[in-house]
């Protein structure tokens, strides 16, 4: 009798452990793609289109707002000559108040919003449907590669940036008018060889133009088509990143993005009669401006968005703070934000997420004063169940400021806990930022924390701090990621024997490396879509990938010049392929064999330098998988493997200690 009333205390006890440290969510609640994506409102303000992510493929939607269903359009089949299974939805935008323009792997198409009078209009889609249609001008040097916005409205006349020959990586466009309900296209303006991209004015003429070498920014302007180009103008050295914003309604004043006297990005105004540019609209002490948002309806500046720990917008219109004022009480510790309007501006579609929260949309109704409720992107996954995620910052080694992103598994307390610290890919211009991540979420729900460091060249804080991680790739990058570990380790935080390293792309390559110069920090490690030979890749880029020669410039400037003897050796160095016989930490690598921006090559070399030197890792090479996280099936796959490797080296079910953090939110 005793004996049963001990295991009825130690019963209890447990199962009031497992109920404060949250339910194991499975595995597929993570893999599984939201069920609603990038959702906008049509023209007219009457429905809504987005996209469908559906076993590892998309679709597009229209959801009408009046009787509230929707139509869902996958793989491209429906009203098409030709399809094919996995025809990819990448994208759309709205043309017309009828006429959606969908970006679909095998080229762009037409469709009305009731899904009939569909049409390729670009690609090998267009070159099956060409077969049988007659009267339709040869497709074979049309290749478009972006739409420049223009005010009119009109399906018939959609400016588009086209690459007259597509195996030129040199990205210099040409403008053409697209008519998407007919397929007929006529070039609108011819590139002289030297221009990025172009901009319009209200009336759909070609005003602007952007130049750019791979490392500084200009853009030339003229008064009308047919008058001679001004003299580029100069945004100083170091520029790739900036850019035009947009043209006011007066036609005279031109938004762009530059340097502010602190380096950090900001708004400026520019007199195109005058020559001058203003004094910065908005800047930041410390942060980057992301981008601009104008009026659908007259093209006036609105507001900017801009990231400091959290999502941020600043409105310049008191309307639009006043409403923002009104969403974010309504739904408090959120991110909210306005990210479609009709071209009357009487609707507006907010879309709300945080750390926990996936995310959902909402309409408000000018007209009715209502506040819709729209879609969940993830309503399986509750965000009371979700961990929190917070802000943190140390001093790298030399002194400089380091920002990241701590993220603690719910009911575990905060002291001595297993982490993996998770590196964002890049490494130039990228950034964590607070939000919703499945993968940090699946992480966490497993017990471990989740550390993201913001290392040095990562975007969003400057330019002097982006050009710090120029040729630094295995020297001072590395170590700010070292550093932030560290730094969780000395708070207590992180348990010194249970740390693991993760990453994709730059993140993975961070991986490989750390395991071979900082053997005795990290556990294990998860390298996926991993560079592990800095000679290997370029020479990939160059001659089959064909990066253009601004892209490879770019790269050049900030990773190192494999023409330059010295940087050639300095990059064989740090390179994990060489360094094989330094890794002893396990290692799990994966990669999708249809990668073409870090080939699956970079994997098979590494694995290869593994096995000789006698520690071979474990491996998941997925089929019709590029450069990106797997999701659905495959996901499933991935994160299974993810969840048994860790616990088999880190042992995160250790139980809680210490107490929760107070949650911090915007």
């Amino acid at each position: 009798m005793k004996m049963s009333r001990v295991v009825g205390r130690v019963l209890m006890s447990v199962t009031a452990w497992l109920a404060s440290r949250g339910a194991e969510i499975p595995v597929e609640d993570f893999a599984r793609a939201p069920q609603y994506d990038n959702m906008q409102l049509s023209p007219d303000g009457t429905c809504l289109g987005y996209r469908v992510l559906r076993d590892e493929d998309a679709g597009f939607g229209v959801l009408s707002l009046k009787q509230m269903k929707s139509e869902v359009m996958m793989w491209g089949k429906k009203g098409f000559s030709y399809a094919a299974k996995f025809n990819y939805v990448n994208g759309y935008t709205w043309v017309g108040p009828n006429r959606v323009m969908l970006f679909l792997a095998l080229g762009w198409a037409g469709a009305d919003r009731d899904f009939s009078h569909c049409r390729y209009l670009t690609g090998w889609g267009r070159e099956q449907e060409e077969r049988d249609r007659a009267g339709i001008a040869s497709a074979a040097s049309f290749y478009p590669v972006g739409v420049l916005p223009d005010a009119r409205r009109d399906p018939t006349r959609v400016l588009v940036l086209n690459m007259p020959d597509n195996s030129n990586p040199e990205f210099r466009p040409d403008v053409f008018r697209l008519n998407t309900e007919d397929g007929t296209f006529r070039l609108v303006e011819k590139n002289p060889g030297n221009v990025r991209t172009w901009g319009v004015d209200g009336d759909g003429n070609i005003r602007f133009a952007l130049l750019d070498d791979g490392v500084n920014t200009q853009f030339m302007h003229r008064a009308a088509p047919g008058q001679p180009w001004s003299r580029p103008v100069d945004f100083g050295s170091g520029t790739i990143a900036f850019g035009l914003a947009g043209l006011d309604a007066d036609n005279r004043t031109l938004y762009v993005f530059k340097p502010a006297p602190n380096g950090r990005k900001a708004l400026y105004a520019y007199d195109l009669q005058e020559g001058i540019f203003s004094a910065p609209l908005f800047q930041h002490e410390k942060y980057d401006v992301e981008s601009a948002i104008f009026s659908p309806k007259d093209r006036r500046l609105l507001g900017v968005h801009y990231a400091t720990e959290w999502p941020r917008q600043y409105w310049f219109e008191p309307e639009f703070a006043k409403l923002q004022k009104e969403i974010d009480a309504a739904n408090p510790g959120l991110a909210n934000q306005i990210v479609s309007m009709d071209w009357e501006m009487r609707r507006r579609l907010v879309f709300s997420y945080s750390a926990r929260e996936s995310g959902y949309y909402t309409l408000l109704n000018l007209d009715t004063g209502k506040l819709l409720p729209i879609a969940k992107t993830r309503p399986w996954l509750k965000p009371e169940d979700m961990a929190e995620m917070y802000p943190v910052k140390c001093s790298a080694r030399d002194g400089l400021e380091l920002n990241g992103y701590l993220t603690l598994p719910p009911g575990r307390g905060q002291k001595n806990l297993p982490m993996v610290t998770f590196v964002h890919g890049g490494p130039f211009g990228v950034r964590d930022t607070w939000g919703f991540d499945p993968i940090v979420q699946f992480l966490a729900n497993r017990g471990y924390a989740v550390l993201q460091v913001n290392y040095r060249g990562s975007g969003g804080y400057g330019g002097e701090f982006y050009q710090k991680g120029r040729h630094e790739v295995g020297n001072a990058i590395q170590d700010d990621i070292v550093d932030l570990t560290q730094w969780a380790v000395q708070q207590g935080v992180a348990d010194p024997h249970r740390l693991a390293i993760m990453g994709a792309s730059y993140g993975g390559y961070s991986t490989l490396f750390a395991l071979a110069q900082t053997p005795d920090l990290f556990r294990c490690g998860i390298a996926c879509m991993a560079v592990s030979d800095w000679s290997g890749l370029f020479k990939f880029w160059n001659e089959e990938f064909q990066y253009s020669r601004d892209s490879l410039r770019f790269w050049a400037l900030l990773v190192g010049d494999m023409k330059d003897e010295k940087e050639r050796q300095r990059l064989a160095t740090v390179s994990p392929v060489n360094l094989a016989a330094r890794i002893k930490a396990p290692l799990f690598i994966m990669h999708g064999e249809d990668d073409s921006r870090v080939p699956i090559d970079q994997s098979r070399a590494m694995v290869a330098a593994l096995k000789r030197a006698g520690h071979p890792p474990e491996t998941l090479f997925l089929e019709r998988t590029g450069h990106w996280w797997p999701t659905d099936k495959k996901g499933v796959e991935f994160l299974h493997r993810v969840e048994v490797f860790l616990a088999a080296n880190l042992k995160a079910d250790q139980g809680p200690t210490g107490g929760q953090a107070a949650s911090q939110r915007p």
